[in-house]
């Protein structure tokens, strides 16, 4: 791997910018935006403004863009975000400001929420990156098994988001017997099911808890409880339709047992409060 300065070493009397990589989409290009437009020249009074709901942003939207800025610029083999050098996270925060504008007070912050984000975010979509890969791999009409079997052909078939270089490298540590063991481990938890035999599945998508409850007070008209979160995030789809659409609240079901049982706990302590108080 590249050796990248530290922020301190950065500080001294050289040209820092001939020293430090940029990322790729920005290197050698004043900076410019992913529509190529340089940041110098944005205009912040147009730009969406944002600003931290919990540890990010609570938008579905806004975590998407900054996970695909992220990934444009990502110029070596970094499998987690603790690899990727300060530098490096700080010069793409740059770029973020082509896309939205904030609060000067608070930029610290939004730069910490811009980091939860990527840390949330990165591996989920490299994950994606790899069954896209092997998607267009069968597409082309190669034969192909399963992923963890096919690096040697999928390293032909590179996901637009990350450079070939890049990918030609995280291909080559994706194939190697140690990664291969650890992502079988990651995948049989991903599958692991409760007492009842059910996978254990939340089922509010890639959407955060922060954006279901500011999405369910606007459907609500009202702050929601920690169950109408609940609900949300983990009930069946008919017990949803008939708890957030038409109010009915008996006889919820949630995807799992484990599930289903944290629900009767809440109830049962509830009906304990409500005893103790009367």
């Amino acid at each position: 791997m590249r050796d990248y300065q530290s922020d301190e070493d950065a500080e001294g009397g050289e040209d820092h910018d001939m020293m430090i990589p940029t990322p790729p989409c920005s290197a050698a290009r004043g900076m410019s935006g992913v529509d190529g437009s340089n940041v110098a020249d944005s205009h912040p009074s147009s730009l969406p403004v944002i600003s931290r709901n919990g540890q990010t942003f609570a938008s579905h939207d806004v975590h998407t863009k900054m996970t695909d800025l992220f990934l444009q610029c990502v110029e070596d083999c970094w499998m987690t975000v603790k690899e990727v050098p300060e530098v490096v996270l700080r010069k793409v925060f740059e770029l973020l400001r082509t896309l939205y504008q904030w609060d000067p007070r608070e930029e610290e912050a939004i730069f910490v929420g811009f980091k939860n984000v990527i840390k949330n975010r990165y591996r989920c979509r490299l994950r994606k990156c790899r069954k896209k890969s092997l998607q267009m791999a069968r597409d082309s009409g190669r034969a192909v098994g399963e992923i963890n079997d096919s690096f040697g052909i999928l390293r032909e078939f590179r996901p637009r988001d990350i450079a070939e270089p890049v990918w030609h490298q995280m291909c080559a540590h994706w194939d190697t017997e140690k990664w291969k063991k650890k992502s079988a481990t990651g995948k049989k938890n991903r599958s692991s099911t409760d007492e009842s035999g059910v996978i254990s599945s939340h089922t509010g998508g890639s959407i955060g808890t922060a954006e279901h409850r500011d999405r369910l007070e606007v459907k609500l008209g009202r702050k929601p409880s920690w169950l109408d979160v609940y609900v949300q995030t983990h009930a069946t789809a008919e017990t949803k339709d008939r708890y957030i659409n038409k109010g009915e609240r008996d006889n919820l079901e949630f995807t799992s047992k484990s599930f289903q049982e944290a629900y009767d706990f809440y109830v049962e302590c509830l009906a304990e409060n409500r005893n103790k108080r009367s």
